[in-house]
């Protein structure tokens, strides 16, 4: 109502009370609203007209009222479930970061450096490979073997990379990178609960990328597992396990890497599939979570370190392969006889309940397709073993060979989007305004207007 007219009605009841000024000022504004008004048939219901026809138009406008809240009601629970929806995209590149891949002995001490130490009739007594086996052990009758500081002595007494022609000792009996001689640099001790470990990264060169797939553009190892090394009553495989991840990643071989024997070929060709997910409030709850001693977050590494932490908190002490759990260091006693079996016996299924796990937003998995040839040949090892000076026997139950490559350069993105977005549900709301009621968005802000101005002139704000 403008101005003018609200200063003529103001005139016309000069002779009323203010308090019946107003309300009559009011009801002028709420007809001048229901006249002018966007919203359908509302005029219908409160201007002068027939009885019944301003009953029936009541009543066709509560039904259709109705009818909206109802379907609106119903679209936005659909929206609030937060349910997603998958899109797969094929993704080529020109070049590819060549993972890290981490290599682990099946035998963690080398039986000539423990042979005639304390430590090896330690674990001699407390290793068991049958339950029925005595583990006791006498720890006063070993005072000095828990003076060891076991992260030295585990790298010490473990596997390592370089191959000595006159000993014979050592794994790294042959390298290729994409076709170039490579060497033991190209590797990092790294430790799990295997032991000592060996992680392959090129990054040392600045050649860590690929342009073409094929075992030419890949890694060629032939590597010995040192069998004379091993200690029987501790494991009953002989070979390597090899993990293929992220180089940010935990290298957790021993629970999800895959084994390789000797006397065999293996052709690991790499497949990536990429996963993004959504955040809370969708049904994924994806979570990128710090976690110590972890620069790349993943579901896997949460585990691990919900396991870690348990079985530092429990044995009140840090094993060597324990990444910053903020306890002192485990003696030889302490991993013996708490960590070593707690490792055993842990349950992620028993324990999954105190892991507060969520999957992560950004994750690229390398999976590796493996097949398998005899390695070498039988003209192949006995001239091998002539030139070694070895036997033909030790030479094949020793040596493996291993080609690491890229299948192809491409990758699946596995995107998750959510089902029904907030623009979807606005549509669909003004959609619904639309077909039962003729509204708008505007048409409720009519609605706000003439309150906001009947309560002001009520209150005599608004004259």
């Amino acid at each position: 109502m403008h101005s003018d007219e609200m200063k003529e009605l103001n005139g016309g009841y000069s002779k009323l009370s203010v308090k019946e000024k107003r309300k009559h000022l009011g009801r002028h504004l709420w007809e001048d609203f229901v006249e002018n008004s966007s919203l359908h048939g509302l005029h219908y219901v409160f201007k002068k007209r027939p009885g019944l026809q301003r009953f029936i138009w009541l009543i066709l406008l509560g039904f259709m009222f109705s009818l909206f809240i109802w379907q609106t009601s119903t679209i936005a629970l659909k929206y609030l479930e937060f349910d997603v929806t998958s899109s797969i995209e094929l993704v080529t590149e020109e070049e590819v970061k060549f993972p890290a891949i981490t290599f682990c002995n099946f035998n963690k001490y080398r039986k000539s450096f423990i042979k005639d130490t304390d430590f090896y009739k330690v674990i001699e007594k407390a290793y068991r490979l049958y339950e029925n086996e005595n583990n006791s052990v006498d720890w006063t009758k070993y005072p000095k073997v828990n003076d060891l500081n076991m992260t030295t002595f585990i790298y010490e007494v473990g596997h390592q990379m370089d191959y000595d022609d006159k000993t014979k000792k050592g794994m790294l009996y042959y390298c290729t990178w994409k076709g170039e001689i490579c060497d033991k640099t190209y590797f990092k001790p790294t430790f799990t609960d295997m032991g000592l470990c060996h992680t392959f990264t090129p990054e040392k060169s600045n050649n860590n990328n690929v342009a073409a797939p094929g075992k030419h553009s890949g890694l060629h190892l032939k590597m010995s597992v040192e069998q004379s090394e091993y200690i029987g009553f501790l494991e009953f495989s002989a070979g390597l396990k090899i993990r293929i991840h992220d180089p940010d990643e935990l290298p957790l071989v021993s629970g999800l890497g895959f084994a390789v024997m000797p006397g065999s070929h293996v052709y690991a060709s790499i497949t990536r599939q990429r996963t993004i997910s959504l955040k809370s409030p969708y049904k994924t709850m994806c979570e990128d979570k710090k976690l110590p001693g972890v620069k790349k977050y993943t579901i896997a590494a949460c585990y691990e370190v919900c396991k870690q932490t348990y079985i530092a908190k429990t044995c009140k002490c840090q094993p060597f392969y324990m990444r910053d759990i903020k306890y002192k260091p485990c003696n030889v006693k302490q991993y013996l006889s708490c960590v070593f079996l707690l490792e055993e016996k842990y349950s992620s299924s028993l324990d999954s309940h105190k892991c507060e796990c969520s999957e992560s937003c950004d994750s690229m998995k390398y999976d590796p397709y493996l097949s398998y040839g005899s390695f070498p040949n039988v003209a192949s090892a006995a001239l091998y073993s002539t030139s070694e000076n070895t036997t033909l026997e030790t030479f094949r139950t020793n040596m493996v060979a291993i080609d690491i490559f890229y299948e192809d350069l491409n990758y699946k993105s596995l995107r998750q989007d959510p089902a029904y977005t907030i623009q979807s549900l606005l549509g669909e709301i003004g959609g619904l305004m639309g077909l039962f009621l003729g509204a708008s968005i505007l048409t409720w802000t009519e609605f706000l207007d003439v309150a906001v101005m009947m309560i002001l002139t009520r209150l005599g704000i608004h004259k």
